[in-house]
């Protein structure tokens, strides 16, 4: 088997990127934990119900856009066709700002509705993630742009590190310096000032990293029907793959007790642990992907997926043995007691992410080679499962059911994009394609 050479740029990209993750990982969770802890699981579970409510509020303000301007930026760069870029940058941040401004419009009028109802912790906790919602989002598609314009650390650095890891602090801080309480509305405040802060920093690296050719440029706007019509299928990606990963929490919060939704929350962020390589590899490729395919280099293009997909798996393995084997014992001691009956789910959550990363990158080489329809196909069915499976095991089961039902969705979508990827784009997107021995230079 020929051995795989990485070129500079993209090895300091994946290094640049792994050790951005390992911060990002380490903040998040770090997050987690103090939120947790200080809360207590039945104040955290109003924080991540709430929180996990406006996480489908704010698809809608962002209906794929950071896919698009990915993409879009690429290929543009790679063209060297700097008033388009310029277009679809001020096209995208126009319509986010819109669509956040009646989400934000229309929930707070739902909250006052329902208020009476739903308590006035839920009511304040829910005023601060609507506040969320237009800076998280303008936020993610700035961080995109970077990305696209091959600043992957740059790209990554205000959402994944300085929020949750300034989060981490004033949560943390706040009552040991002046001996005050937290509640789930005044974290979810603090949640509001880190990302603020955040969003400042990422827009100071913007616009010292953008092209100087844009500062000449003029803006254009001719492929904005493009843009419009490939929007609504990467928006209902976004969508969906939102949906199936809060669906379990919302579910239970219907179905069972907030602890048990706070529980599962803490399962659900130590889970995540193993989603590194994934992630990593489809932030780095992404880009490349857009430029390989518009530029009809196949060759390169199978060369990238593979190396993407042999990473994946050697970041991922690692991580779920860890967390299958001690996986109890990291829930006693980093959370606490209470939160140790969440070692079954947590078990089969990370065997879930082991089937993700056995795929590798079928997902994002669909949506950067244009083929985006046929995930959305695959997402439906399998949020429909997930739904489906989530209404019958809930009640019996609890979170182990929720789970269960997670499992069986990745496995579908997963399966649906590998087929589909290699039918389409004649690209084998698993781990299987090292076994040709693709030479990236």
């Amino acid at each position: 088997m020929k051995g795989i050479v990485i070129n500079v740029g993209l090895r300091q990209s994946f290094i640049g990127s792994f050790l951005l993750r390992l911060v990002s990982l380490a903040a998040g969770f770090a997050g987690s934990v103090v939120l947790a802890r200080t809360l207590g699981a039945d104040d955290y579970g109003i924080y991540a119900y709430i929180f996990s409510i406006v996480t489908i509020l704010a698809i809608p303000a962002q209906v794929g856009m950071p896919t698009l301007i990915v993409r879009e930026t690429a290929k543009a760069r790679a063209l060297e066709q700097w008033p388009i870029m310029k277009g679809v940058w001020y096209w995208a941040a126009r319509m986010i700002l819109a669509i956040s401004f009646i989400l934000a419009i229309g929930g707070l009028a739902v909250g006052l509705l329902w208020r009476d109802q739903m308590g006035d912790e839920y009511f304040y906790t829910l005023i601060g993630g609507l506040i969320l919602v237009p800076i998280m989002a303008i936020g993610q598609c700035r961080d995109a742009a970077l990305r696209g314009l091959r600043q992957i650390i740059k790209g990554q650095l205000a959402d994944s590190v300085i929020r949750p890891l300034l989060l981490s602090i004033l949560v943390g801080g706040l009552p040991l310096i002046f001996a005050v309480s937290i509640s789930p509305s005044s974290a979810m405040m603090l949640h509001v000032l880190a990302a603020m802060i955040a969003f400042f920093v990422g827009f100071t690296l913007f616009y010292l990293f953008k092209p100087k050719e844009l500062s000449s440029a003029q803006i254009d706007y001719s492929q904005s029907r493009h843009w419009l019509k490939s929007l609504l299928p990467l928006g209902l990606i976004g969508a969906l793959q939102i949906v199936s990963a809060q669906t379990d929490i919302i579910m239970l919060g219907i179905l069972r007790e907030e602890k048990e939704v706070g529980i599962y929350k803490v399962v659900v962020s130590g889970a995540a642990l193993t989603l590194f390589g994934i992630q990593l590899v489809n932030t780095v490729i992404g880009p490349r992907l857009a430029e390989y395919y518009a530029k009809s280099d196949l060759v390169k293009l199978q060369k990238i997926v593979t190396l993407g997909s042999a990473l994946t798996v050697v970041i991922t393995v690692p991580a779920v043995f860890v967390l299958v084997f001690w996986g109890d014992v990291v829930l006693y001691h980093v959370f606490g007691s209470e939160y140790s009956e969440g070692y079954i789910p947590l078990t089969i959550l990370v065997v879930a992410q082991l089937v993700n990363a056995f795929f590798g990158p079928v997902g994002m080489l669909l949506n950067m080679s244009g083929h985006e329809r046929y995930s959305v196909y695959w997402l439906i069915a399998a949020a429909s499962a997930n739904v489906i499976l989530n209404f019958i095991l809930i009640p019996s089961s609890g979170m182990t059911g929720a789970a269960f039902a997670s499992l069986v969705s990745i496995c579908i979508w997963n399966i649906g994009f590998w087929i589909t990827a290699k039918v389409k784009t004649g690209i084998d997107g698993s781990v299987l394609s090292i076994l040709n021995g693709f030479l990236v230079r």
